[in-house]
């Protein structure tokens, strides 16, 4: 996944994978206008063949931000 920043004010900014009683997470980090970032979160044991992908975030009202490419695969 790629992020970009648009206003900073977030306190908890975290992209999710939710399988089974397992949920890792990954914290997205801002630095500073228009430069995109890649997070991940590597080595997710998908269990009961289901998995949730998502973001959290909590910020001030106005925070927003960016959010590109998801990408989910299989790993080698």
């Amino acid at each position: 996944m790629k992020t970009k920043r648009a206003r900073a004010g977030q306190t908890k900014y975290q992209l999710f994978a939710k399988t089974g009683d397992a949920a890792p997470t990954a914290d997205i980090h801002d630095t500073k206008w228009n430069e995109w970032h890649t997070v991940t979160i590597p080595d997710i044991e998908v269990k009961d063949g289901t998995c949730t992908v998502g973001v959290t975030m909590d910020a001030a009202p106005g925070t927003w931000g960016s959010l590109d490419e998801f990408e989910f695969y299989r790993q080698k």
